[in-house]
């Protein structure tokens, strides 16, 4: 018993401590995969919050988003459920998770969510889970602007022209998450009707940033067919590279109302009979809407022209053509080379569209003439004469009138041209004149002058010929303006002779340049008496013609013929006709220019297929006023050349014989001539001419033309020494002057041969030491190495050689030559003496009361002053 009443207790008091742990967890764990979300749709999810721990606890949950290569993700919006919650040991919590990703996070690139679950009471005391997420690629684009020409346009409509080109411009911006192409397609239609070829794209996108701006371009043509009223519908979709639509605009435009005319006169005869016609016309209505056209007329270019049109009162579609006839009538007094212009002009009634169109018109050619004379032609038997005839142009057009005489006896010749050019309405003299054979006894006869021209009208009329002392040496036909002056140009007058007009009774004035002043005339026929013996008649034509000044120049080569003039101002309204004549007297250019009052003209002429023969040609430019009245003539001789490749040439010299005896022979240089290019070398006056110092040129004729080419001898001057240069050279008169090569024209040869003559010889022997002997001092000069020894040899052989020329030089004439065996030898001298002594040695030997170098040539001066 008493071992149990001494039991002891010990009382212990546990405590336990808290463990504070977290544990955070997906419900699903496949939500911790990586995930690509749609941006601006949640992602959700389910947390579990679990208190591991032993106690009860205060837990948070907090986030964080970055990209894994670094950097915070902005954009992403986390929403939690809940922020903060108490927990039991064990307790469990679920907790709704949303993750949204924003506009503007760029597409695919890798985002890290943390979700963080973290003790209140121990911070260090957590658990975390990450999300792996990216944006989903969202394609997406603004439209900004669409412009036409600068001018907004988008769902608009606006008003354009048939014709016009109008550029749009659509201005776009990438609002998606990532760089980005696109493509316009472009839709043009007309009352629901697609239309192609109307538009054309001219760029796409390609790869344009996040939030950058561009601009795509096209062009809308508007044909000019258009009709008015057209309503165009543009649209425009933008369309992504996946072929999804990305957007779409539209524009509409409205063709406006366009007046336009034409006319076509292809089938209309232009060339208006004298008596007037119709001409008809084809208008064309050009515009783009049903009108009525409204059609006047005007002829300009020369007066009294008429013509009158029709009335139009239907309506005319577009594109439609009409045919209409303008009644066309010319004046009396039109000249067929005078060309007019018809002037067109077409509108609509209310005056828009006014399209206006010229047609060059003229009167139908009409060539006639006349020719008339007095009874005698006048010749003198020592000058012969032209007569008292004209030819008058009875037509309206210029006429080329062929002239022929008929009936005259053996020697007699007519001179001048046999063809003249006679303008519509003009009066000329006849350009011709006869030359009396030298035998005529003075008796009269007969002849008949016949004419004709292109038309093959034709004409003639009988002349007397009769022997007088005085005839014209000029024709004696006369256009006059009031208060002018005819030159009247005589045969066997001078400035002693007395020459009275019979009309007036005045005796007229003699002009040193061999001519008479006939002044204050009136128009009509008139005569004149020389010496008081002899009468010959004039015809004066009397004309008011314009005051203007007019100046011409005429130039011309082969292939080309030129005439320029130039008509002052004047008050006068002024048509006027210009010609080109040639040398053959045919019209070759034709104008005509209309000058309204008060303005200047230019009157410009021209040929270009002009191949006249080689020589002196003249050609002439006349200008004529509407009623064929000559207002000017400009004569010109233009030299011609043979344009074409032709050659004469010298191909060489040959003397002949090769050597010869001066005292009993002659040497000549044959010249080698050859020819090319010409199919002829008739008419070519050539010679060769010698040329050499000291002696006269000298000249040889040269017959070209012969079968063979020829080959001239000129004899050797005998002055000339062998070793004298000549040249020769081969030269022809105009207008063979000029071949295609001049540089064979001339050539040259050293004279050689003269056997039996020393000083001839020797003086070629004494040249080729001298040149030798020079070439060698040269290089003894400059080598220096040749001893003075040598150097002495040396000079004594020139000396020598020096010497004997000197002594060759005398009367005596049967000196052997000398051996040309010692100057080989000193041409194969090697060495070269110093040049020091060459320069001082004195050669005194040569010395004597004259100067040594008197009696020697430059070259041979040279060769001594080197011995020195």
């Amino acid at each position: 018993g008493s071992d149990e009443e001494s039991e002891a207790y010990i009382s212990f008091t546990l405590e336990i401590l808290q463990e504070h742990r977290a544990s955070l967890e997906m419900a699903d764990p496949q939500d911790g995969n990586e995930n690509s979300i749609e941006v601006g749709t949640p992602y959700n999810s389910m947390l579990r919050m679990r208190n591991s721990g032993n106690g009860d606890d205060q837990y948070s949950l907090s986030w964080e988003a970055n990209f894994v290569d670094g950097g915070v993700a902005d954009g992403i919006l986390v929403s939690l459920a809940l922020s903060g919650v108490a927990l039991g040991p064990g307790e469990l919590q679920a907790v709704p998770i949303s993750i949204t990703i924003e506009e503007g996070v760029e597409a695919q690139k890798p985002i890290e969510v943390r979700i963080q679950m973290e003790s209140d009471i121990d911070p260090d005391a957590g658990d975390f889970v990450i999300y792996h997420v990216s944006a989903l690629q969202d394609r997406s684009w603004d439209l900004l602007s669409l412009t036409s020409n600068g001018k907004e346009a988008a769902n608009q409509r606006l008003l354009v022209d048939p014709g016009d080109v109008v550029d749009l411009v659509l201005s776009v911006r990438n609002s998606g998450n990532y760089a980005d192409s696109l493509s316009l397609v472009p839709i043009v239609s007309i009352d629901g009707s697609e239309i192609e070829n109307w538009i054309q794209v001219h760029n796409s996108i390609e790869q344009i940033g996040i939030g950058n701006i561009s601009q795509m371009n096209a062009t809308l043509s508007i044909p000019e067919s258009s009709t008015n009223g057209t309503i165009v519908v543009v649209s425009l979709e933008i369309m992504a590279d996946n072929g999804d639509l990305m957007g779409s605009t539209s524009v509409e435009f409205e063709i406006t109302r366009r007046s336009a005319w034409g006319a076509s006169f292809g089938e209309a005869d232009l060339e208006i009979p004298t008596g007037g016609s119709e001409l008809a016309i084809d208008l064309i209505q050009l515009g783009n809407a049903p009108s009525i056209p409204y059609l006047t007329t005007q002829i300009v270019g020369q007066k009294g022209w008429s013509v009158t049109s029709p009335n139009i009162s239907e309506e005319m579609s577009p594109g439609e053509s009409r045919r209409v006839m303008l009644n066309v009538t010319p004046p009396l007094d039109a000249v067929h080379s005078l060309t007019v212009d018809l002037i067109l002009r077409i509108r609509d009634a209310d005056g828009s569209g006014l399209t206006e169109i010229s047609i060059p018109a003229r009167v139908e050619a009409s060539r006639s003439y006349s020719i008339t004379s007095v009874e005698t032609w006048q010749v003198t038997p020592e000058n012969g004469g032209y007569p008292l005839a004209w030819i008058e142009n009875t037509g309206n057009a210029a006429s080329l009138i062929n002239l022929s005489v008929i009936g005259l006896p053996d020697g007699w010749t007519v001179e001048g041209p046999l063809s003249v050019t006679v303008a519509a309405g003009e009066l000329r003299g006849l350009p011709i004149s006869l030359m009396p054979s030298s035998d005529w006894d003075g008796g009269s006869f007969v002849v008949r002058v016949g004419t004709n021209n292109e038309a093959n009208a034709q004409d003639e009329l009988m002349l007397e010929v009769v022997s007088s002392n005085s005839s014209w040496s000029r024709t004696p036909v006369f256009s006059l303006t009031m208060g002018g002056s005819a030159l009247l140009e005589i045969h066997g007058t001078g400035p002693t002779s007395n020459v009275v007009d019979v009309d007036s009774g005045r005796a007229l004035q003699w002009d040193p340049l061999g001519f008479w002043v006939l002044s204050d005339t009136s128009s009509g026929m008139g005569s004149v008496v020389i010496d008081g013996s002899d009468s010959i008649p004039y015809k004066v034509q009397l004309v008011q013609i314009t005051q203007r000044a007019m100046t011409c120049s005429l130039s011309g080569f082969y292939g080309s013929l030129d005439a320029e003039c130039l008509i002052g101002e004047g008050g006068d309204i002024l048509s006027l006709h210009g010609m080109l004549i040639d040398d053959e007297g045919r019209i070759v250019d034709a104008l005509d220019v209309f000058l309204q009052a008060d303005k200047p003209g230019y009157l410009n002429l021209s040929h270009d297929s002009w191949d006249p023969e080689p020589g002196v040609k003249a050609v002439s430019v006349r200008i004529y006023d509407e009623y064929g009245r000559l207002l000017m003539v400009k004569h010109t001789d233009i030299s011609i050349r043979y344009s074409d490749y032709w050659n004469l040439g010298i191909v060489g010299l040959e003397l002949d014989p090769p050597a010869y005896d001066p005292d009993s022979d002659t040497q000549r240089i044959r010249v080698l001539i050859s020819r090319e290019g010409l199919q002829s070398y008739d008419g070519l006056d050539c010679r060769v001419i010698l040329q050499a110092p000291g002696v006269e040129d000298r000249v040889h004729i040269v017959d070209i033309s012969d079968n063979f080419a020829p080959e001239p001898l000129i004899e050797r001057p005998g002055s000339l020494e062998d070793g004298i240069e000549v040249s020769v050279r081969l030269t022809c008169s105009f207008p063979w002057d000029g071949d295609s090569d001049s540089s064979d024209d001339v050539s040259r040869v050293i004279l050689t041969g003269a056997a039996g003559t020393d000083t001839r010889s020797e003086d070629f022997r004494t040249g080729a030491i001298s040149a030798v002997l020079v070439i060698v001092l040269g290089g003894v000069i400059i080598a220096g190495r040749r001893s003075r020894a040598q150097q002495r040899e040396l000079e004594e052989m020139a000396k020598r050689i020096l010497e004997e020329r000197a002594a060759r030089r005398k009367p005596a004439r049967d000196v052997d030559n000398p051996v040309p065996s010692r100057i080989a030898e000193v041409a194969e001298e090697d060495v070269s003496p110093d040049s020091e002594s060459v320069i001082e040695h004195k050669v005194d030997e040569m010395s004597t009361g004259n100067d040594p170098d008197d009696d020697l040539d430059e070259f041979e001066r040279r060769l001594n002053r080197l011995g020195r």
